[in-house]
């Protein structure tokens, strides 16, 4: 049985619902399973103790949530999701987040329905790092362990309150300390079932600071073909931060020339994570969406050519890091090697209108939700800057 179905079951048979919630003196608010007294610093939850130490209780409250979402047309425009999971999260609405992030991975369609699933995973883990579940007797050097065989043994979107909480144990570890978690234990959890525990995965390895060779290839073709929007992303960031340059140019490759979903999956990764290049590397791609193959125009100041052949981007490990053999190092990290800047002739497969779609849904996310164009109007904005 999926992991995600009693959080789905439990969704849809209580539509209505009281939650407790305790009030900071400075505003804000996070649900309780107990109600704590005027003063208190910490907060049982249902998912860990809330510490606040310089931001004590002043008030607790009952609150009725309705889940109003679950009736909402399918896809989630881009800004009505951001306003949607900030609402709930910003509530402190935990299980109404865990529901949300529940309902956005079952009904995940495709790319143009992952801007709902991508915000609730992180929404939850910025959550979990301020929440504390482990057991107060467990040995400051266990932590990370307990988090790690909880967030395996769960599956569910709890995994993403778990893994945020784990990110954070990571991030305070000593520099220098060997890594908490082992290469086998990063590629078990890349291999779970469960997309979360995946997702939870590949960010402790960036965390980690994992760049081991055998994780590059493995992380970034995940980044394209998982099948689940919390996974792709997660293996996305992770590469993000361990081979920002590789990963950019890799992504910039698969938007233009990639089959379907593997373009429509590297548009967004742009869009969150490509930089100061992005708007160049979505713009000459959706330069093309009223051309046909073999149409050669200029774009920009640049030559550009429709093209039916598709191509996946390769993965090329040109070798290791003299002294540190667990680095890898990719030849397009040089600047001489850059697939977009570095060519005389800037090719794209042809588009089909589900990846101008795409396209236009990736530029208003890398705006931020501020802009919405239709394709023509976002070129002719672009030329004009």
């Amino acid at each position: 049985m999926s992991a995600l179905l009693p959080v789905l079951l439990l969704a849809a048979q209580a539509p209505a619902q009281d939650v407790t919630l305790a009030l900071t003196a400075g505003g804000r608010a996070v649900e309780a399973s107990d109600v704590p007294a005027p003063g208190a610093r910490n907060v049982e939850t249902p998912y860990g103790v809330f510490h606040t130490p310089s931001d004590p209780v002043a008030v607790t409250a009952t609150q009725r949530v309705h889940r109003d979402w679950a009736g909402m047309p399918w896809p989630v425009p881009t800004f009505a999701a951001r306003q949607l999971v900030d609402g709930v999260a910003g509530a402190g609405h935990l299980s109404e987040l865990l529901e949300l992030a529940a309902y956005a991975e079952e009904r995940d369609t495709g790319a143009v329905a992952e801007e709902l699933t991508v915000a609730a995973c992180r929404a939850l883990e910025s959550w979990g790092r301020e929440l504390d579940p482990v057991p107060p007797r467990t040995a400051f050097g266990k932590r990370v362990d307990w988090l790690w065989r909880a967030l395996l043994a769960d599956g569910g979107p709890r995994v993403l309150l778990l893994g945020g909480r784990l990110m954070a144990e990571l991030q305070t570890a000593s520099t220098g300390q060997p890594a908490a978690l082992g290469l086998a234990d990063i590629r078990d959890a890349l291999d779970a079932r469960s997309p979360f525990v995946r997702r939870a995965g590949a960010l402790a390895a960036a965390d980690q600071k994992l760049g081991d060779i055998t994780l590059a290839p493995l992380l970034l073709d995940r980044s394209l073909r998982d099948g689940s929007a919390a996974a792709r992303d997660g293996a996305a960031q992770a590469a993000s931060i361990l081979w920002p340059d590789y990963s950019r140019n890799f992504w910039y490759e698969s938007v233009a020339r990639a089959s379907e979903s593997e373009r429509a999956a590297a548009a967004f990764h742009l869009a969150r994570y490509g930089g100061a290049q992005t708007l160049d590397y979505l713009a000459f791609t959706l330069s093309g969406y009223d051309k046909k193959a073999p149409n050669r125009y200029v774009f920009a100041g640049r030559d550009v050519q429709i093209v039916v052949d598709v191509r996946s981007a390769s993965v090329p490990i040109a070798g290791v890091i003299p002294g540190e053999c667990n680095t890898a190092v990719f030849y397009p990290a040089a600047p001489a090697t850059d697939s977009f800047t570095n060519v005389s002739v800037v090719k794209i497969t042809r588009l089909t209108p589900a990846i101008t779609e795409v396209l236009v849904r990736a530029l208003e996310l890398w705006s931020g939700g501020a802009m919405e164009r239709e394709a023509g109007d976002w070129l002719t904005w672009y030329l004009e800057q």
